[in-house]
């Protein structure tokens, strides 16, 4: 799943451009290590360099898929609720901490927009 801290983050919370996170897991803990590097990737992990070469194969695949829509596989409704989770979450934290979301009026709208986006979002997706 997508989280926080990425190199995408600002894509997706800003302007609300889909993303998505593809990668290997595994007991590796060299993410933004000084241990992430080629010479590593090469003498320890994937000499060959099999894992980059599946990555490849799988990305350029789902970018063929895509290709093949004539609208991409994009949930809005989803979006609405992710959005409306956000509004749960952010609101008191961005009061408790610079107190610019003080009038009711504000909050209230911000959450009408977002449930008419919902609403709209259901049956644009249905």
């Amino acid at each position: 799943p997508l989280g926080d801290g990425s190199d995408f983050v600002a894509f997706v919370n800003r302007y609300n451009i889909p993303s998505v996170s593809m990668g290997f897991n595994g007991l590796f803990g060299t993410y933004h290590s000084v241990f992430d590097s080629y010479t590593w990737m090469k003498t320890t992990i994937d000499p060959d360099f099999e894992f980059a070469k599946v990555m490849a194969q799988y990305t350029g695949l789902v970018a063929m898929e895509f290709l093949e829509e004539k609208v991409l596989p994009y949930n809005f409704t989803n979006l609405g609720i992710v959005m409306n989770g956000w509004i749960m979450n952010e609101i008191p934290m961005t009061e408790q901490k610079f107190n610019c979301f003080a009038n009711q009026t504000d909050k209230d709208e911000l959450k009408n927009v977002i449930n008419e986006f919902v609403m709209e979002a259901k049956e644009f997706d249905e």
